[in-house]
């Protein structure tokens, strides 16, 4: 597969877990193109336990600097990057797909990847506390949804046919 434009950049958006990493690395390989993982980049959680206002202003640099760079890319971004209005805008001049994945589905597999998730509250039993999690998935949704070129609900697809998707719908649009 082969981007039209030389510095153009596939954003991909969604929650956490719903495999913004591991479409985005997968993808890349198949593009052969740059792959940047904004959370890696920043280092998570070790900058996000400090101070979450601290977290979110490198997160944007890091999304307004990989932007900046003329080459092709896939951007794996953090779940709450869309939060931040100056993000939104530089991600929105770029093709963004939104792996879109139920609640249930995001709760499974965070608790699956055993991966302390700041963001999250736990209840005293340790388990998620599923009405806040709600609420940070509708809080997000609605940028998800605004800036997504591409919705693919991942729910029931394997990540070899979320990227076939996202391949098929590259060479039909020539991005």
């Amino acid at each position: 597969i082969i981007m039209k434009v030389d510095n153009e950049k596939i954003f991909l958006i969604g929650m956490m877990g719903s495999g913004k990493s591991s479409i985005g690395l997968k993808l890349s390989r198949l593009m052969n193109v740059s792959f940047y993982d904004t959370d890696d980049i920043i280092g998570v959680p070790k900058f996000f336990n400090k101070n979450l206002q601290d977290f979110r202003d490198r997160e944007l640099n890091t999304v307004s600097t990989i932007s900046s760079l003329y080459q092709k890319c896939i951007i794996s971004t953090g779940g709450g990057s869309v939060l931040n209005k100056q993000a939104r805008d530089i991600m929105g001049k770029y093709y963004c797909i939104y792996l879109k994945t139920s609640i249930t589905v995001l709760i499974e597999r965070i608790i699956n990847q055993k991966i302390n998730r700041p963001i999250i509250n736990y209840d005293a039993n340790g388990q998620i506390n599923k009405n806040h999690f709600i609420n940070l998935f509708k809080s997000r949704a609605i940028h998800y949804n605004k800036l997504s070129n591409l919705t693919i609900i991942t729910d029931n697809l394997s990540e070899e046919e979320i990227v076939d998707k996202i391949k098929n719908a590259i060479l039909k649009n020539a991005i």
